[in-house]
């Protein structure tokens, strides 16, 4: 340790670290204890940190814990989109705010059984009541399709014993959904809007 006199007040030390590296201190920081490294110690505590979460659960860079913090995120006040979650009284149940282990252990199965039919881009979480909170009871995975369905402002329409929205119809009955929203749009009832031919314009 050689020591270096800076101006007339302060005095730097060129150090050593047990590391290897070599750094200039200021002699207060190192009497106070301030610094004790180059910077590999908190390098060193980072890294700690990060093994240890990878090592809790090992799934921090899956898609299945990033549906995890994404959910929590829509409910807390800083989220864009909190007045439509957190805003009106939508939380994360208490036992899935504490842990994600107990995420996992209520929804994790059935991931899996969703991902194999329909695909990880293809499956997300979805309350099955949109006016109430994420807890294991009223969450399931769903399609993207099935989640534009289960939007607030999705009108449901009777045909056939069912209560559906108009993608539903229009899958099942292969009519386009233009047209589905367009005839609706028109005041046609729901049964015509599915059965009536689309007619062909005449060319010339």
């Amino acid at each position: 340790m050689d020591r270096t006199k800076i101006g007339n007040r302060k005095v730097y030390y060129e150090c050593k670290c047990a590391c290897g590296n070599t750094v200039i201190v200021e002699s207060y920081n190192l009497k106070s204890g301030h610094t004790k490294s180059c910077g590999c110690i908190g390098r060193q505590k980072a890294k700690n940190r990060m093994i240890e979460v990878n090592t809790t659960h090992g799934m921090t860079h899956t898609r299945f814990y990033s549906i995890y913090c994404s959910m929590k995120k829509r409910c807390k006040p800083y989220h864009r989109h909190y007045k439509d979650y957190g805003g009106r009284g939508i939380f994360v149940c208490s036992k899935w705010e504490k842990s994600f282990e107990n995420f996992k252990n209520d929804m994790y199965e059935s991931y899996l059984d969703h991902v194999n039919k329909f695909g990880e881009n293809n499956t997300s979480i979805d309350r099955i009541d949109t006016n109430e909170s994420y807890c294991k009871e009223n969450c399931r995975w769903s399609t993207n399709i099935e989640q534009n369905n289960n939007k607030r402002n999705t009108r449901y329409f009777t045909y056939n014993g069912e209560c559906k929205p108009l993608r539903y119809y229009s899958t099942k009955y292969n009519i386009n959904l233009d047209t589905l929203c367009s005839r609706i749009y028109h005041n046609w009832k729901i049964e015509d809007a599915i059965n009536k031919p689309i007619q062909k314009r005449c060319e010339n």
